[in-house]
């Protein structure tokens, strides 16, 4: 088995990826990749408590991605991570991800908007484009949501999502 999905979503685990996601995709185990997340005990703590207990779940750092991968040879995972540096750190690793789906990404000073909860500086952007190139690539919020290609995103569609 290995990766079905890659989930893009600042809030990491919450009703979309539980109740959504995991479930879309037949998913038997969620992989939470976030270096921050893996140094904070207590938020780790928090994380660890927030999993369903019908789903295996981990959560690690971006080096400790393959070891976490071998450990559970035959699980359907998901993998959620912060942002789309660490989703381009995983791929330059060589972690084959076949789908990424672009989830909750705020506003900040300096991000364009592309679509409702989709906002990207000029160093994402790129980073995006790269990825569309290896991997199939689309903002969808929920799985019955209108699903749009990165491809369109970047080409400026549908900013108003």
């Amino acid at each position: 088995m290995g990766i079905e999905l890659l989930r893009i979503d600042e809030r990491l685990i919450h009703g979309q990826i539980l109740l959504g996601w995991a479930e879309e995709m037949d998913c038997t185990s969620i992989m939470i990749v976030d270096d921050a997340t893996v140094s904070d005990p207590v938020m780790k703590s928090i994380m660890e408590m927030s999993f369903p207990e019908n789903y295996k779940c981990s959560i690690c750092s971006v080096s400790q991605v393959e070891k976490e991968k071998q450990r559970l040879p035959k699980e359907r995972l998901l993998v959620v991570v912060k942002s789309i540096s660490t989703a381009f750190e995983l791929m330059e690793l060589g972690i084959r991800i076949p789908r990424i789906n672009m989830g909750n990404m705020t506003f900040r000073t300096g991000k364009k908007k592309f679509a409702q909860w989709v906002y990207l500086s000029p160093e994402e952007i790129g980073k995006l484009a790269r990825i569309s190139e290896h991997a199939e690539t689309f903002y969808q919020a929920v799985p019955d949501s209108e699903r749009i290609d990165a491809k369109v995103l970047l080409a400026g569609g549908n900013k108003n999502g």
